[in-house]
């Protein structure tokens, strides 16, 4: 086949062809052939016919020695047409198949842009906490952190942040962005007025991650807690209507409170 292309012999190209993509269809052989046309259509601007060609090889030839290599590939193509949402899950199976290091350090953001891109920032957030221990070079790291505090602040829901502290929490894995994690679950506690579960979470940073910056921002949600808890039953507030149609009501029943405060002066 191989032979026959390059003497340039289409009918005889169209015949071996035929036979080693419907007989072979499954060997390396059958896979390099289509890489090598799908390159020829892509030097040529035909990129639909190269993605087609490539999708192929990913489907048919998951044992080729090469065929992550060519899933970046077609990722690459996809990209360049902006098809996203076809890119995504190849994406996704060649990184989780990769493991050099270099390789997982360049695609690995493109993957959490397009997780976010397409409204997934709770996989987009498991993408970076992986990346974050394989990250060497300290400006990278540092702006994959502003990343995941931005992600952990307001990306992902109170769900997501507890099944996260909880995961970190069962793998003893206190290293960051755990007490980040525990202090915003804290705060969304505090917010669904379960202070005691509130407290024990700061208890448990102040235990498992006492050096942490965060550990020490506990101490905002502890005094927040209290605040709440220590309330005054001698003041009370009252939502009154004083004007409009039913301002008749309650302007008796501010009466009824201000005749009632003169009996109970300590009533605020």
């Amino acid at each position: 086949l191989y032979a026959a292309h390059q003497k340039k012999d289409r009918v005889a190209v169209s015949e071996y062809e035929k036979s080693l993509l419907s007989t072979y269809r499954h060997t390396d052989s059958a896979a390099k052939w289509r890489v090598l046309i799908a390159r020829q259509w892509q030097s040529k601007g035909k990129l639909d016919k190269a993605i087609a060609l490539l999708k192929e090889v990913v489907r048919d030839n998951l044992a080729f020695e090469d065929v992550n290599r060519v899933r970046f590939e077609l990722v690459q193509l996809l990209q360049q047409q902006k098809r996203i949402n076809e890119a995504l899950p190849i994406l996704r199976q060649a990184l989780s198949e990769e493991s050099d290091r270099q390789v997982l350090a360049r695609w690995q953001p493109l993957l959490v842009d397009w997780l976010l891109k397409t409204g997934k920032p709770a996989e987009a957030l498991t993408v970076q906490l992986a990346l974050y221990p394989k990250v060497s070079d300290q400006a990278t790291k540092t702006k994959l952190e502003r990343q995941i505090l931005l992600a952990i602040d307001g990306g992902i829901g109170p769900v997501a942040i507890r099944r996260l502290y909880e995961e970190r929490k069962a793998e003893k894995n206190y290293s960051f962005p755990f007490a980040l994690v525990g202090f915003k679950l804290a705060k969304v506690l505090y917010h669904m007025r379960d202070y005691e579960q509130a407290k024990l979470v700061i208890e448990e940073l102040r235990a498992f991650a006492p050096d942490d910056p965060w550990s020490d921002r506990a101490d905002e949600v502890t005094a927040m807690v209290h605040a709440r808890l220590d309330t005054n039953p001698q003041v009370v507030g009252v939502i009154l209507p004083l004007t409009g149609r039913f301002k008749l009501f309650g302007q008796a029943i501010k009466s009824s409170i201000q005749l009632a405060m003169q009996r109970h002066p300590n009533v605020q």
